[in-house]
């Protein structure tokens, strides 16, 4: 994932390794990347899996040697910083608003993690992430002013917008401060400002984000209005059961073909809209209130399950913390061959460490 995620980056700035954009049009070699293609693609399949990479790197040194896990303990700290700062560098700059929220919430859900284990060891390993997030968001913001003539950016991406040096200085000197803090004050005291700080920041982000809804993400927020609007309409048996799997365009185009046009017209061209955009959303037309409660409880329950026995294998946390994050990805985002898959795989490899409580 690692490679794919520098290629992803690599492109970013018109670096072709695998000469694959050779001749293509100016948008396509702006919404595509790396060896997935699509940036809602790529956004799910980095989303996952830098979710279970820093999952990993939150627990591997706080976990006792086990012969079948010697393998994963190996890994070195500067391998891992290197991945941290590879996956944060294509989080920031892949193009995709629901890849940076997602990342936004994975940061989040590290300081939960954190701050529920009361373990000074994972505390100093998020504040760590932080400072490599903010060492890598400042590179990135000057690399990008340096090298502008031949950066890549998606045109209607946040990626400018963030790579800003002011806010990663910011974010710098009050992780630096926490981490201060940290020497003189409780751990748990520490790690509940910086959860209360992470949090403001998230809830700033995301109310910042109300007076451009309408635009952020494709017009994704007419698109769901359509939607639930199509659901409403539907009688009770389809909104118990849907109209079927994969049946959103023709159930959607039949019956409100001039608002799904005008959404069209808007920003995808004379595409078709095959989905809602939002996995809850789609599964409710497609599958109606039982189909998306069963996917919820599908998912939920693989996520507690793991978290309950996060004792009898720490490996269980990292992916616990993949398929959450993902979820939250996923309300902006849709299914596809690059994330459904590997999201069924990371509940099979979970459910096999349940089976081998003595490693892998």
């Amino acid at each position: 994932a690692m490679v794919v995620f520098f290629i992803g980056v690599c492109n970013r700035f018109s670096i072709d390794p695998l000469r694959m954009f050779t001749g293509l049009e100016y948008w396509n070699r702006t919404h595509l990347l790396s060896t997935v293609g699509n940036i809602n693609w790529y956004s799910g399949y980095m989303i996952l899996m830098f979710s279970i990479g820093y999952g990993g790197y939150l627990v591997n040194w706080n976990t006792e040697d086990v012969d079948k896990l010697q393998r994963i303990h190996s890994i070195k700290e500067t391998e891992w910083i290197t991945f941290l700062i590879v996956g944060f560098a294509t989080i920031l700059t892949q193009g995709s608003e629901s890849g940076l929220l997602s990342g936004g919430a994975l940061l989040l859900v590290g300081l939960c993690y954190a701050v529920s284990t009361r373990q000074r060891e994972i505390v100093l390993r998020v504040q760590k992430s932080f400072i490599v997030l903010a060492l890598t968001g400042l590179m990135l913001s000057f690399v990008s002013v340096f090298v502008s003539s031949i950066r890549n950016f998606a045109d209607d991406s946040m990626t400018e917008h963030i790579l800003k040096p002011i806010y990663w200085i910011v974010i710098l000197v009050v992780v630096l401060l926490f981490r201060v803090f940290l020497v003189k004050w409780k751990t748990e005291l520490v790690m509940r400002g910086m959860l209360a700080a992470g949090l403001i920041c998230f809830l700033g982000v995301v109310w910042n984000l109300r007076s451009l809804l309408r635009e952020w993400g494709s017009g994704r927020d007419w698109l769901w209005r359509v939607t639930m609007q199509g659901y409403l309409d539907m009688p009770l048996k389809n909104k118990l059961f849907g109209a079927g799997p994969d049946c959103f365009a023709p159930y959607m185009y039949e019956r409100y073909s001039g608002q799904m046009d005008a959404i069209l017209s808007g920003w995808w061209g004379d595409a078709v809209i095959a989905n809602a955009h939002n996995e809850l959303l789609n599964r409710l037309i497609c599958t109606g209130a039982v189909g998306c409660l069963a996917f919820v409880w599908l998912i939920g329950s693989a996520i507690v399950l793991f978290y309950k026995n996060r004792n009898e294998n720490k490996l269980l946390i990292p992916l616990a913390i993949g398929l959450l994050v993902t979820m939250v990805h996923q309300t902006a985002g849709f299914q596809h061959i690059m994330l459904t898959p590997f999201v069924f795989l990371v509940m099979g490899i979970g459910v096999s460490f349940l089976d081998d409580k003595d490693g892998i």
